[in-house]
């Protein structure tokens, strides 16, 4: 995954290409997934590019966009449920209890929350590819763990066995104590 912005002055399609493009240039020549606001171009253009990779929309935008067409109270109470969503343990719990929450509040604001649920599959994505992209971090966190098991003189061997909020203060202390001896 990486991220991009640029501006171009316009949000279409030929200048979303240029993105794209320049990514490509650059040596981006697959994407799991990319993740943008639903900006005019942008979905098709990437659909081209990239053929297999999958589009979330932003969930950062999403959020700011309800703020926009649901009352205070309402958006408030919408966001703060939609950011205990994006913790589901896979793409079908989430989009459960997408769904659940834009039938909440569907008798206010019905056609917003259709759009919403027609949007679902779009959302949460990236849960879709939760093993996938853990499995991919616990192989960057064994090649670091191994690398600090080579440089680290002082590290315990019960330093393996901590959570990695545990590790964090160890492995500062042993750079410490290392960068010292």
């Amino acid at each position: 995954m990486s991220g991009v912005y640029t501006f171009f002055g316009k949000e279409n399609r030929a200048d979303w290409n240029k993105v794209f493009e320049g990514l490509v240039n650059r040596g981006l020549k697959r994407d799991l997934v990319i993740v943008s606001d639903d900006l005019p171009g942008i979905i098709e253009t990437a659909k081209a590019v990239y053929p297999y990779a999958d589009h979330q929309l932003c969930l950062v935008h999403l959020q700011r966009n309800i703020r926009k067409y649901m009352t205070k109270a309402d958006a408030s109470e919408f966001n703060k449920e939609l950011n205990k969503i994006k913790f589901s343990s896979s793409f079908d719990e989430a989009a459960e209890k997408f769904h659940d929450l834009c039938t909440r509040f569907k008798e206010r604001y019905s056609r917003y929350m259709n759009l919403l649920i027609s949007l679902c599959t779009i959302l949460y994505i990236l849960l879709s590819h939760f093993v996938y992209i853990i499995y991919i971090l616990s192989l960057t966190l064994a090649k670091l763990l191994a690398l600090t098991k080579c440089h680290f003189k002082s590290l315990p061997k019960s330093f393996y066995n901590l959570t990695t909020e545990q590790q964090q203060p160890q492995i500062l202390l042993t750079l410490e104590q290392d960068h010292a001896s």
